[in-house]
């Protein structure tokens, strides 16, 4: 599958062959392909798209032409070749029925043939984060909303956060009510693991004895609830997965804290929960617990 550049349209998609991702940055219907599906024992009778593992089937009307050049250079006859072509660089076809809030979505493009057959010709990650004004902390109902999603590194999508009434780019465990945030609708069946990067003060401890259930951890829900705080707690109603967190290492005197960065991990690799994800912590009562970045990787 090909993707082509047209000023029409610049800016609504970037493609990345290697990593196999699209990062729809401003409207997810706004999305167009460019290529061509050619089968040698029958014609093409249309190109179609699924979201993760849902069964409707999304037509993509418009541009189908002939792709003559295709079925010669493989050595074939040009007859199935007259409608092999979707989009062109001026008229690419658009894909329509999206309709996805912020999030990670496997998009599998099909093509359909006349006899019955059907291709895969691509299922890279559509990544959507509508622009806001690159406002990426907004609320939304009782939780709000944490997304500025980017590349990272050769396989990772990476989550980082910066509140716009402050400078620092953590979002704040402490038990306040501002505890659990919409990260957007995710497929963890594309990823292999998720690393949580984080930091706390140099003498915070995981867990403090008559004040504490049990342990410190971060979680994945499902849900927009609390984990709770001290005795009012936790609550892990809707968790998808989770990790406890860890003392920070022994630091040389008059290091600060942000130097106890550490990092929690997260096995996805049999995970298929695919919905809304929220982003929320039982903190220590020694402390709070500051999240810099989350990042999936396939």
């Amino acid at each position: 599958m090909n993707y082509e550049d047209d000023p029409s349209y610049n800016g609504t998609f970037e493609f990345d062959n290697d990593e196999n991702i699209i990062f729809s940055y401003y409207f997810p219907n706004c999305l167009y392909v460019v290529g061509y599906a050619y089968n040698s024992e029958s014609p093409l009778k249309e190109v179609y798209f699924r979201i993760n593992n849902e069964t409707e089937e999304h037509v993509c009307t418009g541009n189908y032409h002939s792709r003559n050049e295709v079925a010669e250079q493989a050595g074939y006859s040009v007859d199935n070749a007259a409608r092999s072509g979707f989009g062109s660089q001026r008229t690419p076809l658009r894909l329509t029925g999206l309709d996805l809030y912020r999030g990670i979505y496997k998009l599998h493009l099909i093509a359909r043939f006349e006899n019955g057959t059907e291709t895969e010709i691509a299922a890279p990650l559509l990544v959507v984060n509508p622009d806001t004004g690159n406002t990426f902390y907004e609320y939304e109902g009782d939780s709000f909303v944490l997304y500025a999603a980017a590349l990272n590194e050769e396989d990772g999508i990476e989550h980082s956060y910066c509140p716009p009434d402050r400078w620092e780019e953590y979002v704040l465990f402490d038990g306040a009510a501002k505890d659990h945030f919409r990260m957007g609708d995710i497929n963890f069946g594309c990823f292999s693991r998720c690393e949580i990067e984080y930091f706390t003060d140099l003498d915070w401890q995981p867990y403090v004895a008559g004040s504490m259930a049990e342990p410190s951890f971060i979680a994945l829900k499902s849900v927009d609830s609390s984990s709770g705080y001290g005795g009012n707690g936790p609550y892990k109603d809707g968790v998808i997965v989770s990790a406890t967190l860890s003392a920070p290492l022994p630091a040389d005197p008059g290091e600060e804290a942000y130097t106890s960065l550490r990092t929690a991990f997260i096995d996805l690799s049999d995970n298929t929960y695919t919905g809304p994800v929220f982003l929320t912590a039982y903190p220590s009562t020694s402390g709070p617990v500051y999240v810099t970045k989350v990042t999936f990787y396939s």
